[in-house]
């Protein structure tokens, strides 16, 4: 049998594989009972663990104790009950969440099911660059002749293998006759099952790079799906972990107010507030929650945005206060030149709102939210690390794209420099 045509095979084999998984794991995710919207899961019933590394000290301590209460679910969220709310309390929190997130997405232009649909898949913060190098690592480990042999054979006979196989042996065969009329990298020989529509590109960037680019853009379900193919060949080396999936779904954790963990707070896979927030308290964390979605910061969104956009952002959606044009007078928010010792005004938080209200009265919403996709195709972040100029990627969509009311350009040096002018020709109207 040829190479191409074993390769063939091991692809419809795996993937039979793959959906077999699938309909086991989602059998554990059939609720208790349903009332209307909502469903009513038991701890342990939910095929992911709370993702503990997005909490800190004290926060993921009480979050954790949901584990001993109901789980409400919504098409939109799950809310895990750390607060000890009665199961009512908790169904109609859930049933407002799930509210709240419809309004915002329609007043931000980002439908919510594509909130959703860009929600991390992987259950670890910086999930996508890890799965890249992993997945470029993994070839390296396992070997090219290797990977082919073990993708036709039966499971079976494959672990067997493994119990006694060296890890530190590999096979440095080439992939040459895979079927592509030009010679391909090592890491194609695993990447073509992973991820079959990818295609390697031969510039300055590292392998990994290009997979991550490649990885984000894809639809949740077929990023979800090159996990659980990864997943399937992680379990060839005895050196490979495998991801768990998260399931698309915003996490919500609710603690008791009296925990002393602090106001409501946005993160990439939902939200963690008290269990009494206020509205305006739990639509600042959405907010919070969509930007961070939105860059895919992995927790670095202060450092790759603004600090006057997301607070503005947030302020305006969470229906805070917004500065008067007499308040806002020679204090602009806009720290354009990120000196180190710039001090920000008392009323920063409505001094933003202004400056963001400014940018939607002279510009579309989309366009607005467009700066946020600039930074989520950034290069692939590094690993524990961050670049030197994190926020150059927000900083050149801006120059680029806003207008000014006059319909003149609009830059982040210029809004600061030329503050007062801006706003003292801000109309009383609303969004465009």
């Amino acid at each position: 049998m040829s190479d191409i045509v074993r390769l063939q095979v091991s692809v419809v084999f795996l993937a039979l594989l793959s959906l077999t998984a699938c309909s086991t794991s989602s059998d554990k995710t059939q609720p208790i009972y349903n009332e209307g919207a909502l469903s009513v899961y038991k701890a342990g019933d939910i095929p992911f663990s709370y993702p503990e590394s997005l909490l800190t000290g004290q926060a993921s301590t009480e979050c954790l104790k949901w584990s001993d209460s109901d789980i409400i679910a919504t098409d939109k969220l799950f809310l895990f009950n750390a607060a000890g709310l009665s199961p009512a309390a908790a169904r109609s929190l859930a049933v407002r969440l799930d509210r709240e997130i419809d309004k915002l997405s329609a007043s931000m232009d980002w439908a919510s099911y594509r909130w959703l649909n860009s929600l991390p898949v992987i259950n670890q913060p910086n999930g996508a660059a890890l799965f890249a190098d992993s997945a470029v690592t993994l070839d390296r480990n396992i070997g090219v002749a290797r990977l082919k042999s073990e993708m036709v054979k039966p499971p079976h006979e494959a672990d067997q293998e493994k119990r006694g196989r060296n890890p530190d042996v590999q096979n440095k065969d080439s992939v040459g006759s895979v079927g592509h009329k030009r010679k391909l990298t090592r890491e194609v020989a695993v990447l073509s099952y992973v991820l079959p529509e990818f295609r390697p590109k031969r510039d300055w960037r590292a392998p990994a790079a290009h997979v991550y680019e490649h990885f984000l853009k894809l639809p949740r379900p077929e990023r979800v799906e090159a996990v659980r193919r990864y997943n399937r060949l992680s379990e060839l080396d005895l050196r490979s972990d495998t991801f768990e999936i998260l399931p698309g779904r915003i996490l919500v954790c609710a603690f008791r107010e009296s925990s002393g963990l602090g106001v409501a707070e946005g993160h990439d896979m939902g939200i963690n507030l008290p269990a009494g927030s206020s509205d305006q308290d739990i639509r600042r964390a959405l907010v919070a929650s969509y930007q961070a979605v939105r860059t895919r910061a992995y927790g670095q969104l202060d450092d790759l945005v603004p600090e006057w956009f997301l607070t503005g952002q947030r302020q305006y959606h969470a229906g805070g206060h917004i500065a008067s044009t007499k308040e806002a007078l020679y204090s602009s928010p806009i720290d354009s030149r990120s000196a180190r010792n710039h001090q920000k005004p008392d009323n920063f938080a409505p001094l933003s709102a202004l400056a963001y209200r400014y940018l939607g009265a002279a510009n579309e919403m989309s366009l607005i939210s467009s700066l946020l996709d600039a930074v989520r195709y950034r290069d692939m972040p590094a690993l524990g690390g961050m670049e030197q100029d994190p926020q150059r990627h927000f900083r050149k969509a801006f120059d680029n794209r806003m207008q000014a009311l006059d319909d003149g350009p609009l830059t982040i040096r210029g809004f600061d420099y030329g503050w007062n002018g801006f706003i003292g020709s801000l109309p009383e109207v609303a969004f465009k």
